[in-house]
């Protein structure tokens, strides 16, 4: 594992282009109701991201034919827009990325339309205090897999189960940088590796 080690002056680039994606993020979640597409999500961000000076970072990458990936009830990750249209109940995960100068921001944040059901609300708040937790408990000398083992039992306690397969992951210079942080244990131990 090689984790970039980052100036200062490179955080402020990171956190310039986060900005915009937060940015973004926060209009989205003015606009989500029933009867918008994704496709006019997608609009939206692209054109915003532009608009703040920088590129969106997944077009093209990997391949990917969007600004945005747009995940609708349950798809999970990565989906990518098309002309469904929003309806009340829904949930949609909007997941964007932006380059300035060379630098990364990505983010996702997850939208209820109107009136979801109870189990919807538990997951959208578990899914975001399980990232708060994270960083409350997070410190100088913990293994990565430590972290890991707290939010696997952190989603457990609440009632769900944690998304196999897929990662938090570092940002910079590069759109998926070291370290993958998974929010399960990956063997059995959490006081190996990093």
């Amino acid at each position: 594992m090689a984790i970039s080690l980052k100036r200062p002056a490179e955080i402020e680039k990171m956190r310039a282009a986060n900005k915009i994606v937060a940015q973004t993020l926060d209009y989205v979640s003015t606009i989500i109701k029933p009867g918008i597409s994704l496709l006019d999500i997608d609009k939206i961000c692209e054109d915003m991201i532009i608009a703040a000076g920088a590129k969106p970072a997944f077009k093209g990458l990997y391949g990917f034919p969007n600004a945005a990936c747009i995940s609708v009830n349950e798809v999970v990750i990565h989906g990518i827009p098309n002309k469904y249209i929003l309806k009340e109940g829904d949930i949609v995960s909007v997941d964007i990325g932006s380059n300035l100068d060379g630098y990364f921001g990505d983010s996702a944040r997850t939208f209820p339309v109107g009136q979801i059901s109870k189990t919807d609300e538990e997951l959208i708040a578990c899914s975001k205090d399980a990232l708060y937790f994270a960083i409350d408990i997070i410190k100088a000398g913990m293994h990565f897999k430590e972290l890991s083992f707290e939010l696997e039992k952190f989603i457990i306690a609440r009632g769900f189960v944690p998304l196999r397969g897929y990662c938090g992951h570092g940002i910079g210079k590069r759109p998926h940088e070291e370290p993958e942080i998974p929010n399960y244990l990956e063997g059995n131990n959490p006081k190996s590796g990093p």
